[in-house]
């Protein structure tokens, strides 16, 4: 699950073009739900 989600984070960074820093904000709520 992990991996899919760091996988579709990246797709979202490359596709928006948005600072990783961005997308981390927005993809770690969703990651803890998933590692909670």
């Amino acid at each position: 699950m992990l991996s899919e989600f760091s996988l579709d984070s990246i797709k979202v960074n490359t596709q928006l073009k948005i600072p990783s820093q961005f997308g981390v904000y927005r993809v770690n709520p969703r990651l803890e739900e998933g590692v909670k």
